[in-house]
């Protein structure tokens, strides 16, 4: 007999780091630091993961292009890419449709999530090579200023169930 396993409702993407810094990640831009920052952002996936693995019942969402290695994670396992839907923002009402093509290839604008003196660092030279040292993955491009998603925050979001 094994005790039932609670359901569980979560969202994730406070932050780009996942949840281990609430308040934000802190770094100088060094290549440890870059790395270090890159690192973090498995805390997302891992969550998703365990949530996944230990409930009975789940739906987790995440806005999709916002953290890239959670954007990795879930479409490159198949077992969470099985239990995955891709919702994209259709309309400046707010409208929503499933994506049919099940595609993660979609940006999240990040004008109003960091700090003005903070928002470069997600455009920082080094980042792509940090982000490779750490996962052996090329990291999802990102568009570059001045260009940016049609929709403010999120133009995707993923359901997991």
């Amino acid at each position: 007999d094994s005790p039932e396993r609670p359901p569980h409702v979560e969202h994730i993407g406070h932050d780009n780091e996942g949840t281990e810094h609430a308040t934000g990640f802190r770094l100088d831009g060094s290549a440890a630091g870059l790395e270090s920052w890159a690192r973090s952002w498995d805390a997302a996936p891992a969550l998703l993961t365990r949530i996944a693995q230990e409930s009975s019942e789940f739906l987790i969402t995440f806005p999709v292009g916002f953290n890239p290695r959670l954007d990795a994670v879930v479409s490159d396992t198949p077992w969470l890419r099985a239990l995955s839907r891709v919702a994209r923002r259709v309309n400046v009402e707010n409208m929503w449709e499933v994506d049919p093509t099940t595609s993660f290839d979609y940006h999240y604008d990040i004008r109003d999530t960091y700090l003005p003196e903070s928002v470069g660092l997600i455009y920082h030279p080094e980042l792509p090579a940090a982000y490779e040292r750490v996962y052996g993955k090329g990291m999802p491009p990102r568009l570059q200023p001045p260009q940016h998603p049609r929709f403010r925050f999120a133009n995707a979001v993923c359901i997991v169930t």
